[in-house]
């Protein structure tokens, strides 16, 4: 019994390590296909942790990465049962501390694999058990992970079974890290062979960026009686005519048919002597284009060789000197005729030793320097004509290097000291061993065409710096030219409005018959003055002050025109400034008048009632009950008038700045009972309903205001409510709104047109200003409410539609 019992256990311990072992090759199956797909690292990291727990069978799986300035491992990839481990647990190191100590820190020092198989009774796990506990993790394995052999991390695999890791565990999971650091070799390599195949691409493309652009031919060719091209460069269609694709292989035609007859055996003989000694071939000779037509070339280049010294290609570069063998002839056939007429010659001829002593000159040459006679001249020495002795010893090096000097730049002195700008050729004589020995050349005083130019260039100078735009046009008005600034103010760069007509800027503004006398002005011979608004690039407009003078040339006759512009969009903008501002005064002055009319009529109505009224008084016959009524009379005309010069004395404290806020405890609701009180006769006596509303509660209406002001405000309001009402009701009331009390006075009455809704609240401002108007006032009180209302920190304001009423709302300041 107990060894059937035995035999049983083996066989179940067998099956066990089986499904274990079928597993783990699963797991590195699907390894490996993953690695085979994947070309990017991070990926890898990731996926690997996925199979690990998906297939492999852990708990939980992460890759760690060493941060070389830290020394700590950082997660990057991660996968399982986690619950934020990484983020909470100590950091990991991968020196030998406590933190370096664990499975990770082991594996990455020692280079290969550290196991846990008891997380709980480990003391290297210290640091991080009661985490990992916590989270079901019983057994633990780090792998080292590398790349080209260098440990750069690990991944680290967890396991909710105590000893999971035994032998056969462990060997498989050692391949997987190893496959691991392989794809890792493979995924570097890949991208250092992206980068190496991007360089090259680069480089080739710099290099046949560099050839194309190059002033000649590059060429590569064989070494054959055709110069049989394997490779021309895009210059070969300007030199010659030809395609690359004409002459490569022979295409078309071969570089040798190019050769004129006389030159070809003289170039073959002197490139085969070249290739066999391994020198390089310079040399110059002439060609036939496509064309027909014959050009100086010259051509540089060297033999490529293979390792046994057979010539295997020519490569060089090939130079169009047309020009300059053109200027070398010409140079020759001037010299020939200077010869037969030196004495005669107007530049300045001269034979001189090198140390600079005069052998032979001409008339000219005396006449440019300021000598007499040629005995004069050849007794001096030339080197004091130089402005700096320096000049003259690297002209003599150039001459031994180069044989000659053609038409360069030189100052130099007269025999009386005066500066001369002189453009000099010179050719050197050489003996036979190669030593200077002499020199030939002639000269011409540059000095007026020099300082011409450099007056020119100033002149140049002094219109680009110019602080007004200037244009150039043609005669018939095309753009040729534009300085700085006029750029910088209309916005166009001279290349966008270059050869356009000169109207590009015009605007609407600007009739037809300007332009028509501009043009008639300008046929007729003279200046054209006047303004534009000119229209800018960005549509934007400006005012410029133009004048418009004519360019001609030698014999007369028009050639251009000058145009000055000048910004006067400043001033204009302040002449319009000046126009608003009489208008806005002349204005003041018609309401200042109307006021005072007013102000005549609302004075003298109350008056004469008082002065009429106070006579009567003085008839005996006049009864008790008249007496009372002519008394009662005079007081409100009294009060009426009173209320003139109060609501006058106002305004103007207000303007003056000598109102003040006394603030004190008020019980608004109180107040505005008050108010209530006092307008609801007056309001009757015109069948008016007045309606109060209060929004708040008897001990939150308590505030901190100036109550005298704030009564006066709503007095002024309630009255002008009362005025203008002839039936239906006002109400008035507040309620409170974000920190402000807002205040309103809502009327049935004739309402106010939006466009004099910005105007009541102005001084002397009223709907209708006429003597002859419907209702009587100053109008003060709507610029004193204004006043009083910003001086309590407020606002207000109107909403109103003609016949169907006002309502006036103002804001105070809220402080319970």
């Amino acid at each position: 019994m107990a060894e059937t019992q035995q035999l049983n256990k083996g066989v179940i311990t067998t099956k066990e390590e089986e499904r274990n072992l079928s597993r783990l090759y699963a797991f590195i199956r699907q390894v490996n296909q993953m690695i085979l797909r994947t070309h990017n690292e991070h990926d890898l990291y990731n996926k690997s942790c996925e199979i690990a727990v998906g297939s492999g069978g852990f708990h939980m799986a992460w890759v760690g990465l060493i941060d070389q300035e830290t020394n700590h491992v950082t997660p990057v990839a991660k996968a399982g049962n986690e619950q934020d481990y990484l983020s909470k647990t100590s950091k990991i190191s991968v020196k030998e501390n406590p933190q370096g100590l664990g499975p990770t820190g082991n594996s990455i020092r020692n280079g290969d694999y550290y196991v846990c198989n008891d997380i709980l009774n480990d003391p290297l796990m210290l640091p991080w058990k009661n985490d990992a506990i916590k989270r079901g993790y019983r057994s633990s394995m780090s792998l080292a992970l590398k790349r080209f052999g260098n440990v750069i991390g690990a991944i680290c695999l967890y396991s909710s079974i105590p000893y999971f890791f035994d032998n056969n565990e462990t060997n498989l999971l050692r391949e997987f890290a190893s496959d691991i650091s392989f794809a890792l070799d493979r995924i570097e390599i890949e991208k250092r062979r992206e980068i190496a195949e991007k360089l090259l691409q680069e480089s080739e493309r710099k290099l046949s960026t560099l050839i194309g652009n190059l002033p000649g031919l590059a060429y590569r060719c064989r070494n054959d009686k055709q110069w049989t091209m394997e490779y021309v460069s895009e210059g070969c269609l300007a030199l010659c005519g030809y395609t690359p694709e004409d002459l490569i292989g022979n295409n078309k035609l071969s570089f040798s048919d190019l050769i004129v007859p006389e030159y070809y055996d003289y170039i073959w003989e002197k490139w085969q002597k070249v290739l066999r000694i391994r020198s390089s071939f310079k040399d110059e000779y002439i060609i036939k284009t496509a064309n027909g037509d014959r050009k100086w070339v010259l051509e540089q280049g060297c033999g490529i060789y293979d390792e046994n010294g057979k010539v295997i290609a020519i490569e060089g570069f090939i130079l169009d000197i047309t020009e300059r063998k053109n200027s070398e002839e010409e140079l020759k056939r001037s010299r020939e005729e200077y010869k037969m007429i030196f004495e005669e010659d107007l530049t300045g001829d001269f034979v001189s030793s090198v140390d600079g002593r005069m052998l032979n000159c001409n008339p000219a040459f005396l006449k440019i320097f300021g000598f007499s006679s040629k005995e004069e001249a050849l007794g001096y020495n030339f080197e004091q004509t130089y402005v700096n002795i320096n000049d003259r010893i690297e002209k003599i090096r150039e001459i031994k290097d180069k044989r000659k000097l053609e038409n360069y730049h030189m100052l130099r002195l007269r025999k009386d000291g005066k500066l001369l700008h002189v453009i000099e050729n010179i050719i050197g004589k050489f003996s036979d061993t190669g030593e200077l020995i002499g020199l030939n050349g002639y000269l011409i005083d540059d000095t007026e065409r020099y300082l011409t130019e450099d007056k020119l260039r100033k002149l140049s100078r002094a219109v680009e710096q110019c602080p007004v735009a200037i244009m150039i046009t043609t005669k018939e008005g095309q753009i040729e030219y534009v300085n700085p600034v006029f750029e910088e103010s209309s916005g166009y760069k001279l290349s966008e409005i270059r050869n356009l007509s000169y109207p590009i800027l015009r605007t609407e503004i600007t009739s037809d018959k300007v332009y028509q006398d501009l043009l008639n002005s300008l046929s007729s011979g003279k200046d054209w003055n006047g303004e534009f608004l000119y229209k800018r690039k960005d549509n934007t407009s400006y005012w410029v002050s133009v004048s418009i003078s004519s360019i001609r040339d030698t014999s007369g006759e028009v050639t251009h025109y000058l145009v000055i512009e000048k910004d006067v969009t400043e001033n204009k903008l302040n002449e319009l400034q000046l126009v608003k501002s009489k208008e806005k005064a002349e204005e003041s002055d018609k309401l200042k008048s109307a006021f005072l009319a007013n102000m005549s009529h609302e004075i003298r109505t109350p008056l004469n009632s008082i002065m009429g009224f106070s006579e009567l008084l003085n008839d005996d016959r006049i009864g008790k009950k008249e007496s009372a009524q002519y008394i009662d009379l005079i007081q409100k005309s009294g009060n009426q008038l009173l209320s003139i010069i109060n609501d006058i004395l106002d305004i103007s404290k207000i303007e003056a700045g000598l109102f003040s806020v006394h603030l004190e405890n008020i019980n608004l609701n109180e107040l505005i009972i008050q108010i209530y009180n006092q307008f609801r006769i007056p309001a009757s006596g015109k069948e008016l309903q007045l309606n109060v509303i209060k929004t708040l509660e008897d001990k939150e209406s308590i505030l901190e205001t100036d109550s005298v002001k704030l009564k006066q405000i709503l007095t002024n309001l309630i009255n002008n409510a009362i005025k203008f009402t002839h039936s239906g009701g006002i109400t008035f009331g507040y309620h409170v709104l974000d920190g402000y009390l807002e205040f309103f006075v809502k009327d049935s009455g004739i309402g106010i047109s939006k466009k004099n809704q910005r105007l009541i609240f102005e001084r002397f401002r009223q709907v209708d200003i006429t003597s002859n108007r419907s209702y009587g006032g100053n109008g003060l009180g709507l610029s004193i409410c204004k006043g009083l209302v910003n001086l309590l920190g407020g606002e207000i304001r109107v909403e109103s539609e003609i016949g169907e009423g006002s309502v006036f709302y103002f804001t105070i300041p809220y402080a319970n």
